[in-house]
This record gives C-alpha cells, sequence and structure tokens, in this order.
C-alpha cells in the first residue's frame, strides 16, 4: 500500500481526493496548507503528493520549489490541482518541479490513474538506482575479493618458499629406498613459445616461481634443475592416501592447470608441458663448493631419476602429455588415472625394458 500526502485548505475538495485515493487502496494522510504538508512530507515521506495550487500562506508553486530544495524528499512526485487551466498556469506549474498538473474540478478515476502511474514511475525509478548500485557494489566487492585473495596469496608462497629454503639448506646427504620423481621440460616448453630471449627469460622466471609454489603444495621434498627440465622427489607423509605418487600425480595435474596462465595462454589451449612419472630409489647428494664459495648444491640419483629421464625422452619423442611405467600408473587408478597408448623402453642400469604408458584423466 502507498501513502500519499493530500495538501487543499478547501475542506470539500480535499475530502473528495482523500476519499477517492482510499477507495483506490492508498493510505492517505492530509494537511490544509502548504506549510503543515511540507512537516508532514518531512516526517513521513510519502510516496505521491497531490497538491493545491491555491493556497493561503504557502501556495503550492512555494510548496513544490521548497520540496525540490530537501534532499530527504526531493524525489517525491506531486500532482498539482487548480482550477487555473491556462497553458501559463500549467507551464508556471511544471517549471517549479510538478509532475501531474490536473484541473478541478477533476475526475475520480483520472486522479488515481495519475497518482498510480506516477508511484509506479518512482518505484521502477527506485528500483533501477538501486539494480545500478547493487551492480556496482558487487563489483568493488569482487575487486576488493581478488585483491585480498592476491594479498594472501602473496603472502602464503613467501611463507612457503621460506620455509622450501630453510629446510633445503638445513638438509644432508639422504637414502630413499622408494620416492617418486617427476620431471617435466618447463625450459624447453617456454623456449617454444616465444622468439624473443628476454621474453623467453621473464616467462621461465614466472614460470618456475608457479611451478616451485604448486609443487611445494602438493608435498615435493626436493627440486632441482635437470637438463632443460625441473625435477622434484616426493616422499609421502606414510599414509597410503598421501604417499608419494598420490602427491605428484595432484602435482602434475596442478602444473597443467597454473602453467598456461603464468605463460599467457589462451584458457582452452592445452598444457604444452611434458610430464614423467618413476618411483623406485632415489639418493639425494649434497656438497658445498668451498673453492669458488658459490653454495650448496644437490644431485638426485637412483633408479626412478634414470626411469625419469628416459620415460621424458620417450614422451617428448612421442608427443605424450604425460607419461610413467604401467605398473605405477595402474596403481592411481582411484584417483581418476587411465591408461592411454603403451610401449617398452630401455633405462640404462636396467636389464630388461621397462613397460610403460600415458596416464589419462589426471584431476
Amino acid at each position: 500500500m502507498s501513502m500519499v500526502l493530500v495538501i487543499e485548505d478547501d475542506r470539500t475538495q480535499r475530502l473528495a481526493a482523500v476519499l477517492a485515493l482510499r477507495k483506490a487502496e492508498h493510505h492517505v494522510i492530509e494537511a490544509e496548507d502548504g506549510a503543515r504538508g511540507l512537516a508532514l512530507a518531512r516526517e513521513c515521506t510519502p510516496d505521491l503528493i497531490v497538491c493545491d495550487v491555491m493556497m493561503p500562506g504557502m501556495n503550492g508553486y512555494q510548496f513544490v520549489t521548497a520540496l525540490r530544495a530537501d534532499p530527504a524528499i526531493s524525489d517525491i512526485p506531486v500532482i498539482m490541482l487548480t482550477a487555473m487551466a491556462e497553458p501559463a498556469a500549467i507551464r508556471v506549474g511544471m517549471t517549479s518541479g510538478a509532475d501531474d498538473y490536473l484541473a478541478k474540478p477533476f475526475r475520480v478515476q483520472v486522479l488515481c490513474e495519475a497518482a498510480d502511474s506516477l508511484i509506479l514511475r518512482r518505484r521502477t525509478q527506485r528500483q533501477r538506482i538501486v539494480g545500478a548500485l547493487k551492480a556496482k557494489f558487487e563489483v568493488e566487492l569482487d575487486e576488493q575479493k581478488q585483491v585480498i585473495a592476491r594479498q594472501y596469496e602473496t603472502r602464503m608462497l613467501q611463507e612457503l618458499n621460506r620455509q622450501w629454503d630453510a629446510s633445503a639448506a638445513a638438509g644432508q646427504d639422504s637414502h630413499h629406498p622408494r620416492a617418486t620423481v617427476l620431471l617435466f621440460d618447463l625450459i624447453r616448453t617456454v623456449e617454444a613459445l616465444t622468439s624473443q630471449p628476454q621474453a623467453a627469460a621473464d616467462l621461465l622466471r614466472h614460470a618456475m616461481q608457479s611451478a616451485r609454489d604448486t609443487l611445494y603444495l602438493f608435498g615435493a621434498q626436493h627440486l632441482q634443475a635437470y637438463g632443460s627440465g625441473f625435477l622434484a622427489v616426493f616422499l609421502g607423509d606414510g599414509t597410503p592416501a598421501n604417499s608419494g605418487p598420490p602427491q605428484a600425480v595432484r602435482a602434475g595435474a596442478g602444473l597443467l592447470k597454473a602453467l598456461p596462465m603464468v605463460l599467457g595462454l589462451p584458457s582452452d589451449t592445452p598444457c604444452p608441458l611434458t610430464l614423467a612419472l618413476a618411483e623406485g630409489e632415489v639418493d639425494v647428494v649434497q656438497f658445498t663448493d668451498a673453492l669458488h664459495g658459490d653454495g650448496t648444491y644437490r644431485l638426485v640419483l637412483g633408479t626412478a631419476t634414470r626411469e625419469a629421464v628416459a620415460l621424458l625422452a620417450h614422451a617428448q619423442a612421442k608427443a605424450w602429455t604425460t607419461v610413467a611405467d604401467q605398473a605405477l600408473a595402474r596403481s592411481l587408478h582411484g584417483l581418476g588415472v587411465r591408461i592411454g597408448r603403451r610401449a617398452s623402453i630401455a633405462v640404462p642400469g636396467r636389464p630388461e625394458e621397462l613397460q610403460i604408458c600415458e596416464y589419462l584423466g589426471v584431476g
């Protein structure tokens, strides 16, 4: 139900307007002059005002001028009633800020239709304004969320990198009878995407940071450059669900999703990165160049490393995206891994050929 304020000094005319609007199911309040009407408008904020022109004290033109000057009530629509139907009088009323102009004696139906039209127009305008403000607020809120998310991500990754560097600095030689190795050709991938050496260097720097963060988040214990790629070692945390192979598979899936964005590729472009997954014995050897003071170096050796290198070479030659030995791939069925093409390859130091396959459906 809409509230309508009727301002009319003539009691009979005021009663006629009030009864007509109430019959049209509006809540009606009334005032006998402009000054009282302005006070009620400020107090009750009606949806519509019906106001006579010729009134003692503050007339209708003065009332509308005062109404439009008050920001709190300036948008309330006004219908002016007057016995002066001359065009000049109508122009004065419209110039003062009235929204409609009805001659007296008015017809009840015309008054109610004019009232309904102006109330609906004001409600529509307000809904449009609220909608625009809501959309603007949602955009600004989303932008603020993204800023906060980026700040959180940056701080989180800084802390992860600090922990990675600290753990690497404190490490010593270690032997792992059963570890999982993930080898990927990041450098070759980046170089294939650009012919500008400086652009390639910048892309590689960003891609390496993204890969480093992804691998650490998924539990990699060691990471080092290896040929044209990088090699990560996963040892797991002692639970079957989070052992080395599942960690490495999830890390690989994370790389395939993250790197296209870092490399500036379209969202629907398949990631050109090649991944090789192997499991077996791993030795992490660390040494320091005391003569040149260049810091601590690490080498990852063992059967798993040799197999990963052979797997990656085969995958690159055959244009496979992901590759693992068949036994390892079959053990990952619970992660949604499916077996694709198969092959047999020779691995240095291994007497028999290794049965390998594409592993598909990661992530």
